[in-house]
């Protein structure tokens, strides 16, 4: 991802645009494009391990973009993955395509709103 796009996903919180940004860099731009025009806004924590993604409104659920690291905690290669958890914790499978991790995050998120 450029850095223009990641301050861009970082409107909300400023602060989020520079956090794990190693693994951003490793986001292809078209992925974090699309996060952008659906309505993604950054809200990575230094306490997070990868670089998570909400829309507002549903702070609770997560999409967070997870490089490829062995179990010492070095990076095996430049893929990303996406992830979605709420409440913290996994709640779907790992997903190859942000076009499917968003699609099921909407899914997801229509789902608890009407909790």
């Amino acid at each position: 991802m450029r850095e223009k796009t990641a301050y861009r996903l970082a409107a909300l919180h400023p602060q989020s645009a520079k956090i794990h940004w190693d693994i951003k860099q490793l986001i292809p731009e078209i992925d974090a494009l699309k996060l952008l025009m659906k309505g993604f806004s950054d809200c990575s924590y230094g306490n997070d391990e990868v670089p998570s993604y909400y829309i507002d409104g549903v702070e609770d659920l997560h999409l967070m973009a997870c490089d490829e690291i062995d179990d010492s905690g070095q990076r095996i290669s430049d893929e990303i993955t996406y992830l979605l958890l709420f409440n913290s914790r996994p709640c779907a499978d790992e997903y190859l395509s942000i076009d499917d991790a968003i699609t099921a995050y909407i899914e997801l998120a229509a789902t608890i709103e009407r909790q």
